[in-house]
């Protein structure tokens, strides 16, 4: 009944190159989830709070749909190692 985005909408997948970053051990570093603006409501409902039950829906979704989630990782994956040569 919201008028505004749902979070099921804004899931992104950002990359980052780590290889002048001290602090990683990686070359790049993939992040899979929700948009800024709905971060905190992810968080909350995926792993619950003092007062709210947690009703997981990442991980059901990455278990149910591995093989096209793969496809698409290996996709920005490469687009992160061919961008940061």
């Amino acid at each position: 009944t919201s008028t505004g985005s749902h979070m099921r909408d804004n899931m992104k997948t950002t990359y980052q190159n780590r290889m002048n970053d001290g602090r990683w051990l990686t070359a790049v570093t993939i992040r899979v989830g929700p948009s800024k603006a709905h971060t905190m409501k992810a968080l909350a409902q995926e792993f619950g709070t003092v007062k709210q039950v947690a009703n997981p829906f990442m991980r059901p979704a990455l278990d149910y749909n591995r093989a096209k989630i793969l496809r698409v990782l290996s996709v920005r994956i490469r687009e992160g190692i061919e961008n940061n040569r």
